[in-house]
Order: structure tokens, then C-alpha cells, then sequence
């Protein structure tokens, strides 16, 4: 009975307070419902996928230029695939460039084999697009204006200090093995995973 007593003189006590400071009240309310909604936006956030919150990113923009380093190879070249599949079927556009030449033979089959159509650019002015995404590097180099492109977003595996303005995933770790220093483990699984998500469309997790 006591203890009923005083829990009903707490409940009269908070409601006489709240009668009292009703916009302090409701300041406090407000305020867990904010903590509240920023936990779970948090929370969704830090669920998705890297791939989940790029494909968010791109899609903000009608064309986007996805960039190889200059004289591709099959990573790059997988790479800048793996980025066109993530915007297809959505309104946004891609186009795949590079600078220089695709010269090795193994890095030409890879094109032939898989029909590649890929833009070239010359210069800076070459890229048509609002925004440019660095596949492979991340800085953008090989060309006249390379310089003044600042990436929205880059995806990388070399050291570097290049970042993307609204999304950057450069992941450099990774021992090498000795009889694997000409590629890298590292190396071999962007190729992998690039073309898994090139044929596998339907894969939730990219990366």
C-alpha cells in the first residue's frame, strides 16, 4: 500500500511539473523524437552496402563520366563496368573512358572477348557529364585539364591521396605472396568481384 501511495504522489508530482513547463516538456519531447529518428537513420546508414551508397550517390546525377586510368587493364576495365551495372535500369546515364591506349594484348582480348565499346578522351573537355566518377586511380591524370577534375566519387586499390566528393572507397591493404607480387591479391579480387557484379546483377552485396 505504501508503495502505491508514493508512486501515485510521482505521478501527481510529474504532472504538476509538466502543467507548470509545458514548452520545457515539449522541448524534451522533441528532442527524443530527434535522437530517435537520427538513430534509426543512422542505423540504415550503417547497413547498406558500399555499393548500396554509391548507387545512391550516381543516381542523384543525369550523366555521370566514369574514368579509367590512363591505358587500362582489365581491372580498370572491370571496374567502370561494375559502376555502369549499378546505374542501369535507373535514370541515370554512363559513359566509359579512357586516355591513352589499350595496349597489351591480354588487356585488348579482354576488350574484344566482352565487345567493350568505351569512350576515349583526349582532354578534360572530352568528358561530357556531371559528375565523374575515378575507377582504378584516384586522381585523374594523363591528360591535358586532368587536374582540375574533382570526382564525385572514387573506387580504388593504390595508395593515394585522391578522394571523391561525395563517395570514396580506396582499400590498399593486402599481403603479397612472393610468387604473387606481379598481381596482387588484393588486384585479383577487384577483378573478381567487378565481374561477378558485370554477370550477376542480381547480387545484393558488390563489395
Amino acid at each position: 500500500m505504501t508503495r502505491v501511495a508514493a508512486g501515485g504522489l510521482q505521478v501527481n508530482a510529474a504532472a504538476a511539473y509538466a502543467s507548470e513547463n509545458p514548452l520545457l516538456v515539449a522541448g524534451v519531447a522533441v528532442a527524443l523524437l530527434a535522437l530517435l529518428g537520427a538513430g534509426i537513420w543512422l542505423r540504415r546508414y550503417l547497413s547498406r552496402t558500399p555499393a548500396e551508397r554509391l548507387r545512391r550517390t550516381l543516381t542523384d546525377y543525369d550523366r555521370i563520366a566514369v574514368l579509367m586510368h590512363p591505358n587500362p587493364d582489365p581491372d580498370a576495365m572491370a571496374s567502370a563496368l561494375a559502376v555502369n551495372q549499378l546505374v542501369a535500369g535507373t535514370d541515370t546515364s554512363a559513359s566509359l573512358l579512357y586516355s591513352g591506349e589499350i595496349r597489351r594484348p591480354e588487356n585488348r582480348a579482354f576488350q574484344t572477348v566482352l565487345d567493350l565499346d568505351f569512350g576515349h578522351v583526349e582532354t578534360a573537355e572530352d568528358i561530357d557529364a556531371e559528375a565523374v566518377v575515378l575507377v582504378d586511380h584516384n586522381t585523374a591524370r594523363g591528360f591535358p585539364g586532368a587536374g582540375d577534375i574533382e570526382p564525385v566519387a572514387v573506387i580504388d586499390h593504390h595508395p593515394g591521396d585522391g578522394t571523391g566528393e561525395e563517395f570514396t572507397d580506396v582499400r590498399t591493404d593486402g599481403r603479397v605472396r612472393p610468387r604473387d607480387r606481379r598481381h596482387p591479391p588484393e588486384t585479383r579480387g577487384t577483378v573478381r568481384r567487378n565481374i561477378n557484379v558485370v554477370y550477376r546483377p542480381n547480387e545484393s552485396r558488390i563489395w
